[in-house]
Formats: C-alpha cells, structure tokens, sequence
C-alpha cells in the first residue's frame, strides 16, 4: 500500500475526524499544514480533499466548507483542550463563523498570503486544484466581497461592507 492509499484511507474514517487530522495546529510551519503539503506533494490527495468539502444538500443546495482553502486561523494550543477542538470555525454555522479565540497563524501577512493554498496551487502549477468548484466557489465569494470594497459608490474612498 503507497503514501495515496494510505492518505485516502485516513481521509475516509467515520465522521468528521478526517477534518481534525488536516486542521493547522500551532506546530505546523508556516507551508507545511497537511493541505500545504497536500497540494505540494499529493495533489490528487487535495483534490479529494477539496470533493469532501463539497456538500450536496436537498434541494439542490451546496454547502461549500472553505476551512481547509482559508487556512488563515488556528486556534491558540492552550485553548484546544478547553475547547475540545483545534476548529477555528464554528461547526454547523453555515455563515463560517470564527471562533472568539481564534488568531491568525502568523502576524505577518505577507508570510499567510505567501503560504496561502491558492498561492501554492498556482505556484506548484496545479492548474486542476484550481478549477475545482470548491475553489471555483471560493474564488467567487472572496471577489464579490472584494469588488463591493472597491467598486461602489461616487467617490472614490466610499467603502461599503458587503457579505
């Protein structure tokens, strides 16, 4: 059995403890959380990851997780056992909610947006894990955010909040 079974096999497990196994904990390095690697080393691995993150609902409604995309948050070591997870999100708050206690994995920008998954897939070349409807759906989301912030009103400084 190779690394991608073995991988695959995890990533199958009951419930949603495959989740807890890629979440970013404070002893991972700025490029090297599970998907990081993922996408660097195994990226139909990422691909898989992505598919699982994508849920089918009744009436044809699609509930994207974009957790595992926006690795930008962990949650502080000393307050995962009071917690109970190291889930910077609420789990079920279908608006991706971030917990009170959750911080940025690094006070440097420039280092989360280096290291970001969508700047690794471009830079790996990984063309495909860019097409996937979970990035495709992530992408969307953040630029129509982002161009509310730019693009309204008359005067130039105008910012207008939009969800």
């Amino acid at each position: 059995m190779g690394y991608t079974e073995v991988v695959e096999m995890l990533l199958d497990c009951n419930d949603d403890d495959w989740k807890d196994l890629l979440r970013r904990r404070h002893d991972h390095n700025s490029d090297n959380s599970p998907i990081q690697v993922m996408i660097k080393k195994m990226p139909e691995m990422a691909y898989y990851v992505f598919t699982k993150c994508v849920n089918h609902k009744e009436d044809n409604i699609i509930a994207y997780e974009y957790e595992f995309l926006d690795d930008t948050y962990i949650i502080p070591e000393e307050k995962v056992n009071e917690l109970g997870t190291n889930a910077p999100y609420i789990k079920g708050d279908e608006s991706g909610k971030l917990r009170d206690e959750a911080q940025q994995r690094s006070e440097d920008f420039k280092t989360i947006i280096t290291t970001h998954p969508l700047n690794l897939m471009v830079r790996e070349k990984h063309f495909d894990l860019l097409t996937h409807p979970l990035v495709q759906s992530y992408l969307t989301r953040r630029w129509n955010y982002t161009k509310c912030f730019y693009y309204t009103g008359d005067e130039p400084l105008e910012v207008e909040l939009c969800d």
